[in-house]
């Protein structure tokens, strides 16, 4: 079973399809595309070796308000990038909504601050903005300062005493291709995806 993001609207649902899937040796994925993206798989690669004290992730997108969820569930590909690149489950975690009007049920903006065991931070900023995009990812370690501008798949790095130095990745094939193969492969092989269903629980 392939689902759209999120796997679901609560976490008991999301916990209870996961563990059906696992039990049932079935394949259950979810459709958090950017796993499969040219640069967000480059960047995970020049984190490998980098430790973070600070990452502040926007998310935003000129998408009107949605009528049935709320800014958090509409963009959490913020949230799932952040949890990619690192693979370490937060340990604290505050959400602050603005709802803009009080006409409206759901939050059309969220700031998100993560702790993360006291290993560094994040500032998650999810939700509409009136024109345009922005999805960056911005890292701050010790030595070097890191922006993946991911819409226009451009990296740059920028080190103490050196020059700045700018990547462009580039794929062989687009991100829904590798998602959907990913899917294929998991049901021929029996295997997990990279965004399989306790990915999904993870994320809800």
């Amino acid at each position: 079973v392939f689902v759209e993001k999120p796997l679901t609207g609560n976490p008991t649902h999301a916990k209870i399809l996961a563990n059906l899937a696992k039990k049932n040796k079935k394949t259950l994925q979810v459709g958090h595309i950017f796993r499969y993206d040219v640069t967000v798989n480059h960047l995970k690669k020049i984190l490998k070796n980098k430790t973070p004290y600070q990452v502040n992730v926007k998310w935003l997108q000129n998408t009107p308000p949605s009528n049935d969820s709320g800014a958090i569930f509409v963009y959490m590909h913020g949230l799932d990038v952040l949890d990619y690149l690192f693979d370490i489950r937060p340990s604290k975690i505050l959400s602050i909504t603005n709802l803009m009007n009080q006409n409206l049920k759901f939050e059309i903006f969220s700031t998100i601050l993560i702790n993360y065991d006291q290993k560094f931070s994040a500032i998650v900023s999810l939700g509409w903005i009136p024109s345009g995009k922005n999805r960056e990812i911005e890292i701050l370690t010790k030595n070097s300062h890191i922006i993946c501008d991911v819409l226009n798949n451009v990296i740059t790095i920028k080190e103490i005493n050196k020059p700045i130095k700018t990547i462009i990745p580039k794929g062989k094939f687009k991100p829904l291709f590798l998602e959907l193969e990913d899917f294929i492969k998991s049901i021929k092989n029996n295997t997990e995806s990279r965004s399989d269903g306790k990915i999904g629980e993870r994320m809800v």
